[in-house]
């Protein structure tokens, strides 16, 4: 189970209202257990990334259009995916009813 995301409280409730200085500051609330580094979170930053955009972020897009490493584009990419299932954007994934998590990893 990942580490829960840290959220500051001042952050709007809507990640797509969130501006570039909102997405820097949660990224920087959970670099620390995520092991972000700082000069990604300020290229993110400085290319305009805001709620709406972090939303859609790939790991492709990210290498590609950022620059940032395969690493660190694999951590962002996890973080906004925990961030979908948190606010209640997307569904976790699960098991299909009778079989275990290990057969869906498996396939």
């Amino acid at each position: 189970m990942p580490h829960p995301l840290v959220i500051p409280e001042k952050l709007p409730q809507d990640v797509e209202d969130w501006s570039e200085d909102d997405v820097q500051e949660f990224l920087e609330a959970n670099k620390a257990i995520r092991h972000l580094k700082v000069n990604d979170i300020h290229t993110l930053n400085e290319n305009g990334v805001t709620g709406e955009v972090l939303l859609g972020l790939t790991e492709e897009k990210l290498e590609t259009t950022y620059g940032l490493k395969p690493g660190a584009a694999t951590v962002v990419t996890n973080i906004v995916k925990q961030l979908k299932v948190e606010k209640g954007l997307v569904q976790p994934p699960t098991a299909e009813a009778g079989e275990s998590i290990f057969a869906c990893l498996s396939m």
